[in-house]
């Protein structure tokens, strides 16, 4: 099977949230935040990641979740909630990434050697 090219990749992760979240495909850029942008969080986040997983083959292991997203019905965040290491936030670009190598490839601060 011939790998697809950048902007296969970029229209198929596209595609796939879009369709995810209900929004048309022109609405969504390299840099649109899941989580910010589309509200992502919770179990909406792991069928999104289910479904990018089964259709572009994409290892999410090494994902921290909570990192990058809360749990369902946190949003808009109630009063006093804070991260407790700043949010990174996961765009359409980093999906983008992690499709080309198959394998999500975030380095956590936490994961860096000393």
């Amino acid at each position: 099977m011939t790998p697809l090219s950048d902007d296969q990749l970029k229209k198929r992760i596209i595609a796939i949230v879009a369709h995810n979240r209900g929004v048309q495909p022109s609405k969504l850029s390299m840099q649109t935040d899941l989580y910010k942008d589309l509200r992502l969080t919770g179990d909406d986040v792991d069928d999104l990641f289910a479904q990018l997983q089964s259709r572009m083959e994409i290892d999410f292991s090494d994902f921290q979740f909570g990192r990058h997203f809360t749990d369902e019905g946190l949003w808009p965040f109630p009063t006093g909630q804070t991260w407790k290491k700043q949010r990174i936030p996961v765009t359409i670009a980093d999906l983008l990434l992690a499709a080309k190598n198959k394998k999500w490839t975030m380095i956590y601060e936490s994961d860096k050697p000393k």
